[in-house]
């Protein structure tokens, strides 16, 4: 089985943010915040390794972007 998450997001009326801003910025500070907190793995380590990838999707809904989630299943 696979599960994949999808994102689409679009220009901020409120915030003046593009979706290009919005998707790259907010989990470039997320991750920032989750170093600070001593949540991240030192030295040089892929993202995807580096952190928890399930406190990371939880928060993004938290910052206004919306996830899709679907399964795929028997995936050979």
């Amino acid at each position: 089985a696979r599960m994949i998450l999808e994102i689409m997001d679009f220009f901020d009326d409120k915030t003046r943010f593009t979706a290009m801003q919005r998707t790259t910025g907010y989990p470039a500070a997320m991750v920032a915040e989750m170093m600070a907190r001593g949540e991240v793995a030192k030295g040089a380590v892929r993202l995807e390794t580096a952190i928890d990838a399930r406190t990371f999707v939880k928060a993004l809904p938290m910052r206004g972007i919306k996830l899709q989630e679907r399964f795929e299943y028997n995936v050979a």
